[in-house]
């Protein structure tokens, strides 16, 4: 009973036939949820949402994934203050790949790089990055380039 594999692909058949149905999307964020693969869940409940922005179920995963977020970064807040950080890391992205939008979770990361010399600064670098992506997507040219330059001075 248990072939999720072959409902995975088939459901990635259909999608590419059909990609103005939320509902395959929603299913194929549910397959990707029992994977494990959250990001991929994220995606997809992503894709549904702007086919139908009201998709209740689409609304309720994504609640979901946001909340198991907020869980993460609890916990990596809480290992980072007890001097565990690298488990705070692996908590961190955890908490990005539940919800790749939520800058706060790149910043933690960044913060983190910083702070430990073995994790490098490219991390971090890109995760600055991302931030200033993310956080530009609402902005007009102008408003993104003045506050990039107030992050500089």
């Amino acid at each position: 009973m248990n072939r999720f594999n072959d409902c995975l692909q088939m459901v990635n058949a259909e999608v590419e036939l059909d990609k103005s149905n939320a509902d395959l999307f929603v299913l194929r964020a549910r397959l990707f949820e029992y994977f494990g693969k959250a990001s991929c869940c994220f995606c997809n409940i992503q894709e549904a949402l702007a086919l139908d922005p009201d998709h209740a179920e689409a609304q309720l995963l994504l609640r979901k994934m946001t909340k198991e977020a907020e869980r993460s970064k609890d916990c990596a807040v809480t290992l980072a203050i007890k001097g565990n950080l690298k488990g705070a890391l692996l908590k961190i992205n955890r908490a990005i790949n539940y919800n790749p939008l939520g800058e706060k979770y790149f910043l933690f990361r960044y913060l983190w790089s910083l702070v430990s010399p073995s994790s490098g600064v490219v991390t971090g670098v890109l995760d600055f990055c991302a931030a200033d992506l993310q956080e530009g997507v609402n902005e007009t040219g102008e408003e993104r380039n003045a506050g990039r330059e107030n992050r500089l001075e």
